[in-house]
């Protein structure tokens, strides 16, 4: 007797319609399904949120900067600042030992927590400042502790009040979250992007104070500026003629460079390599000395600035990229003159920085500064 029997499917909570589409089966979904459904598509929490029972519902996306080529790691990071447990994990380039760019990692860290004199600021964007490639090599003026979230500038948004700001917060800059204590934590006007604010910070106050606590520019006097096509240089050049500078010289390694110089405002500009420099910065000053040097470069950079400065000019230090000390004498081939170019000013410090910030602002808009 032949076999009448029918196989039958294992049930299961979907089953396929009997009818198919032209692209292929439907389902046949019930409000059971159609729950699930909007339960797993539905947006997670967000980041910010630290979840009671202790569910991780991270985004996997870094904004605005992407990372690829690195796997995250879990890490813990020790010391200050202090994470709370159970808290959300956000994302982070860490590094727990000295090298190249190759020690720095993305890993997962928990939230920090500010305490009550912190901000905790979600990041937009984080500053990538020279001194942050010596911290990396352990050639900073400052010791460096391991393991290091490197970043010592940010713009973003207070979590407190979800207000724009720009933060110097010391080290952890390079993570989805960071802080900052309140006194170094300043809003962002509108209509001002998150870029111009964060530049207008380290390299921003940096340049400001060229001009105003250690050159002391006065009206009328000239200026060389040294890689000028830099962070602090090319504000430098911009700062020049508000704060009083009649002529501004501009040095920089390559020729589009220069052009940036010219288009920010550079009467002159020239090459800023070390055979020939004097000559061509007393050409660019029409043969006569110059007033006021500005220089990030150290070693025979320095040597033919110094040549090219008039008496009692002053020529104002404020990095080494060259990584070549020089040695200042007061006798035998500088001489006396030399001595009053690099005379002791106690008065040179003590600005605080929230008044340079506001300082800023007031030179750019005409206003006084306090």
């Amino acid at each position: 007797m032949p076999d009448t029997s029918i196989s039958r499917r294992r049930s299961t909570s979907s089953s396929l319609s009997p009818k198919s589409s032209p692209t292929g089966p439907t389902i046949r979904t019930t409000s059971k399904n159609d729950a699930a459904s909007a339960k797993c598509t539905a947006a997670p929490p967000s980041i910010r949120s630290c979840s009671p029972n202790g569910v991780l519902t991270a985004s996997k996306a870094i904004d605005p900067t992407t990372v690829t080529g690195i796997e995250p790691v879990k890490a813990s990071r020790l010391g200050e600042p202090v994470f709370v447990l159970g808290c959300a994990l956000v994302r982070a380039i860490q590094m727990s030992r000295f090298g190249g760019p190759e020690v720095l990692e993305l890993v997962e860290l928990e939230r920090p927590c500010p305490s009550a004199d912190e901000v905790l600021i979600r990041v937009a964007m984080a500053g990538v400042n020279f001194a942050d490639t010596h911290r990396r090599t352990d050639s900073y003026v400052a010791r460096t502790t391991l393991p290091l979230v490197p970043g010592i500038e940010v713009a973003g948004v207070r979590e407190d009040t979800g207000e724009r700001v720009v933060a110097l917060c010391g080290d952890g800059g390079y993570a989805e979250y960071a802080l900052a204590a309140r006194d170094r934590v300043f809003p962002v006007p509108g209509g001002v992007e998150d870029a111009a604010a964060l530049a207008m910070l380290v390299q921003g106050c940096t340049a400001w104070h060229l001009y105003r606590t250690a050159g002391r520019v006065r009206d009328g006097e000239s200026v060389v500026i040294h890689a000028a096509g830099g962070g602090v240089g090319s504000l430098a050049v911009q700062l020049a003629r508000p704060l009083g500078a009649a002529r501004v010289i501009a040095s920089a390694s390559t020729e589009p460079k220069l052009e940036l110089a010219r288009e920010l405002g550079a009467d002159r500009a020239l090459l800023g390599a070390p055979d020939g420099l004097t000559e061509r910065i007393l050409a660019a000053n029409d043969g006569r000395p110059v007033d006021v040097i500005f220089d990030s470069a150290g070693g025979p950079v320095f040597e033919q600035s110094l040549a090219a400065l008039a008496p009692f000019g002053r020529i104002v230090i404020y990095g080494i990229a060259s990584r070549e000390q020089n040695q200042i004498r007061g006798d035998g081939e500088f001489g006396a003159r030399e001595r009053l170019k690099f005379r002791r000013r106690p008065d040179a410090h003590g600005v605080q920085l929230a008044d340079v910030a506001i300082a800023i602002v007031g030179e750019m808009s005409g206003a006084d500064s306090p």
